[in-house]
């Protein structure tokens, strides 16, 4: 779904060092790396995927507008947006269970760390 939102995207987002193979955030391992480079201790990921049960591409939509892809949405000229939707609602027909129902699954991973107490100045 993401390619539909390609002219939308902000430039910041499209950065190869965050969006990249590369990047910290493509990985468990960069991410864990990350935060002990930055002085973290104690750094585990742990993850699980999350059912979106949209329902159908209305729900989709809702959904999608809720989370940080709303920063895309808002980048989306009016004119543009049932073109988009369709579209979307094309992909998601692929997406739908034994009851006809969309169900979409949501990759979800957290990654912490403590940071190391400071001695009292």
């Amino acid at each position: 779904m993401d390619k539909e939102f390609g002219p939308w995207v902000p430039p910041m987002m499209r950065d190869p060092r965050v969006v990249g193979p590369d990047s910290p955030f493509s990985s468990d391992a960069g991410m864990e790396r990350m935060l002990r480079d930055a002085g973290a201790v104690d750094v585990r990921t742990a993850g699980f995927r999350l059912q979106v049960p949209p329902g159908d591409v209305a729900g989709w939509e809702r959904f999608s507008r809720a989370t940080g892809q709303r920063a895309v949405w808002s980048r989306v000229p009016a004119a543009d947006v049932a073109g988009l939707v369709e579209r979307a609602g094309e992909h998601l027909e692929g997406a739908r269970d034994e009851d006809g129902s969309v169900v979409v699954w949501q990759d979800i991973r957290y990654t912490l760390g403590v940071a190391p107490r400071r001695r009292p100045l």
